[in-house]
């Protein structure tokens, strides 16, 4: 049976023939994508992972999910946005945290509303 999408990534990104559902492999992320729904891009650059932990492995076929909170915010006028320290939770399906951390963030500063 040919492999999906997702199989063939990790495959060629963990430099293995290929993968399988249920197996751990340590994969180089060379693209990190980020879905927003607030209209205009807000996130300008990741600059730092302040601190990061993987609790529990993620599986082929899991579904996780991202809580995130707003720890620290600073105004950087200079570069029209400010930086923010986000506090990130990712959970698996049954509810279990996976990962863990938090990562500094530039943020577009909201536009002006007119007068």
């Amino acid at each position: 049976m040919g492999k999906n999408i997702i199989e063939k990534i990790l495959a060629k990104a963990s430099g293995r023939k290929e993968v399988s559902p249920g197996q751990i492999v340590e994969a180089k992320i060379d693209l990190a994508m980020l879905h927003e729904n607030t209209g205009a891009p807000a996130v300008m650059a990741f600059r730092e992972i302040n601190e990061w932990k993987f609790i529990k492995p993620v599986f082929i076929g899991d579904t996780v999910h991202v809580e995130i909170t707003i720890l620290e915010t600073k105004a950087l006028p200079r570069i029209g946005g400010g930086a923010i320290v986000l506090s990130l939770v990712v959970n698996n399906q049954q509810d279990e945290t996976v990962m863990k951390g938090r990562w500094t963030a530039l943020v577009a500063s909201r536009p002006s509303k007119p007068a």
